[in-house]
Parts: C-alpha cells; structure tokens; sequence
C-alpha cells in the first residue's frame, strides 16, 4: 500500500512559523519515504472560520514552495467538494455507532454538563494537570439526547495506547493525560478527535507527521479507531517531531503570538531563511 500524508492547517487564524515549521518536515519525509501529500483544511469550527484565514492557506503553501497531490487547490474548490461540512453525515454515522457501544456492561459514551470553570475547578480539587478532565460526569447517566451537552468517552481502566512512532514505540496512558475526551460538542458537533480519525479514513492517509505536543492526539484517535472498525488507522505509521519554540523554550502557536508567514512574506523574498 503506498504512504500518504496530509498538511491539514485550521482557518481559525493566520498560518504562523509553528505552523510552516511542520508543514515543510510533513514534506521532507513524504518525498523521503515517497509518500503522496494531501490537504486537508480542518474547518469544523465555523465560529472561529474567517475567509481571510482560508484564503491565506493556499498563499502561505505556495510562498512556502509546498506542493501537494490531492486536495483543493483554490478556496472555491474547497468549499465546492472539500470542506468537512461536506462530511456531517460520516461523523453522524461514527458518533451513532459509537454511541451504540456498551463495553462491557456500561455505555462507552456518556454526557457531560460540565462547563470549562467546573472542569478546572475539579481539576483543583483534585490536585490534577494538564488538559485532564476529572470524569465528573462519568456515572451521572446524563441521556445523550440532553442538549447542550457533551459527549465524553471513557478512557478508564483501559492499557496504555502505543504508537508506532518512527522506529521507536511510545505509550500514552490516556487516563492520565487527557481522561475521558470529547466527541461531540455541546453545540452539538463532531469534536477534533472523532473528525481526524474518520477523514484520515475516508481519504487513505496512513502516514501521520505532526508536533510532538500532539502525542496524545495520536492516542486518543487510535483508542477510537477499532471502535469504528477502522482497518487503515490501525495500521498507520505516526512520526511526532519536535517543536520550533522561541527564546524561552515556549513553543510557537496562535496563542502565544508567533509570527505570522503572512507577516514574514513581506518582510523575505524567500522562505529560505525562515528558520536560520
């Protein structure tokens, strides 16, 4: 089976030198391993989606000499054939089926009221860090038909998820890095970690190159993965690469202001000295 990949930016905000920094390695090993590229735009999130930002996708990939094989080549085209708006009803299908599931004797997905502040607040009580969720609403039996709910899949008591990582395993124990994550929102929409693993499904893409600060990304998506019978992500090889961080070692995102590539386009000529 041949390799392929994917670049899959959000357009929730200006593509920044974080963002280039993975998108041009996801295409060193690519043309390495002779893998094929996709693009994959992630716009699930349409509070945040910005045209501006959609549009600045496809000028920061061609300013970055980044080529790929198979997905939208223009904004019109993406919203004409490739938006995951375009895909509501494989979600809806992963998340029924899930749903479904007892494992063995309890519901595997339950609902969840609780609100970001009582989530952090729990997460005081109970001396826990991270992006942990406390399993509050665990035993509740909150109906999956209750709106403004979300719904949480249990990671307890279950083995340590490994990945296939480069020529190295790695293992996540997900109970303690994440605890039970969300797969639908309260507004009712697939979550990130649901929709990654059914498009990556859909599209073939059995190679996964991504920051290492998305191990447990990796994790959770293999943990949902047989629950789906989904054959392709079982078998996908991952690489998590290290990030690009500023002087202080903080890494480079949206939230802690890194540089735009739109910024950085009128400032060189070329990306070549980008990270020098």
């Amino acid at each position: 089976m041949r390799l392929q990949t994917r670049i899959a930016p959000t357009p929730s905000g200006y593509l920044h030198i974080g963002n280039a920094w993975s998108f041009v390695i996801t295409t060193l090993v690519a043309r390495t391993l002779g893998a094929s590229i996709q693009l994959r735009i992630d716009d699930m999130d349409r509070a945040r989606f910005r045209e501006e930002y959609l549009d600045d996708i496809f000028d920061s990939l061609k300013w970055l000499g980044i080529h790929w094989d198979s997905g939208p080549q223009t904004a019109v085209e993406f919203h004409n054939k490739f938006s995951q708006q375009k895909r509501h009803h494989l979600y809806n299908t992963a998340l029924k089926q899930l749903s479904e599931i007892k494992n063995p004797d309890r519901n595997l997905i339950y609902g969840c009221r609780c609100s970001r502040k009582d989530i952090k607040a729990a997460r005081t009580v109970l001396g826990l860090s991270g992006n942990i969720y406390p399993g509050t609403c665990r035993n509740k039996k909150v109906p999956l038909n209750t709106e403004n709910i979300n719904w949480r899949i249990r990671t307890e008591d279950i083995s340590p998820i490994t990945i296939n990582d480069h020529l190295t395993k790695k293992e996540v124990q997900l109970q303690e890095t994440t605890g039970d994550f969300s797969i639908r929102t309260k507004k009712g929409e697939p979550a990130y970690q649901l929709c990654s693993v059914v498009d990556d499904e859909y599209y073939g893409n059995n190679l996964i190159v991504r920051g290492s600060d998305l191990l447990d990304s990796s994790a959770a998506q293999l943990f949902i993965s047989p629950f789906l019978d989904n054959s392709l992500f079982s078998n996908t090889k991952f690489l998590h690469h290290s990030l690009i961080t500023d002087v202080s070692g903080n890494k480079l995102s949206k939230s802690n202001q890194a540089p735009a590539i739109r910024n950085l386009r009128s400032e060189l000529s070329t990306p070549n000295k980008l990270f020098q």
